[in-house]
């Protein structure tokens, strides 16, 4: 038992020594070689790595070359993600909302919350029916001013849901 117990622990150790002093500043470049291929980069001010998270600030988000969008902090871990201040640029403000936090969770169930000027949306993963439900509470001033997002959206109650099969 005892030397069970010694090998979890230094499987833990190993592990946690390996994330907290694994660069993570090559999972950025990892992510911008990732988003190269749908011709999409990240314009960054400034990179910190942390020790289970890297914290990217004041950055853009451009698509062919164009600014579409500007976030003031985006932190990745392995637990998630936070994006805070997301404001879109450019021909892209009339179509997408201005979004204070986005978060994702990298899980089951609740996987993603998004707040803003639209109100609150919740993603829910469900592997049992092989769904994501979003379930929104839009402002219905926001509902018309962008109809193209919440167009595909279904009221029921007080919220709006749309739901998703893969």
């Amino acid at each position: 038992m005892k030397k069970t117990l010694n090998i979890i622990f230094l499987t833990f150790v190993l592990f946690t020594s390996f994330v907290v002093f694994y660069p993570k500043d090559k999972l950025y470049y990892l992510l911008q070689e990732k988003l190269l291929a749908y011709n999409v980069t990240l314009e960054s001010q400034k990179i910190k790595s942390n020790a289970f998270s890297l914290e990217i600030e004041n950055s853009y988000v451009l698509l062919s070359g164009s600014k579409i969008a500007s976030f003031k902090k985006l932190n990745l871990s392995f637990f998630g993600i936070l994006i805070e201040d997301v404001k879109t640029l450019g021909t892209f403000t009339n179509t997408l909302p201005h979004a204070k936090t986005i978060e994702v969770d990298f899980g089951i169930g609740e996987i993603a919350v998004a707040k803003g000027d639209f109100g609150e949306i919740l993603a829910t993963l469900n592997l049992s029916n092989k769904k994501i439900i979003v379930d929104a509470k839009i402002n219905s001033a926001i509902k018309g001013k962008y109809n193209m997002i919440f167009a595909k959206f279904k009221k029921v109650g007080d919220k709006y849901v749309y739901e998703f099969s893969f």
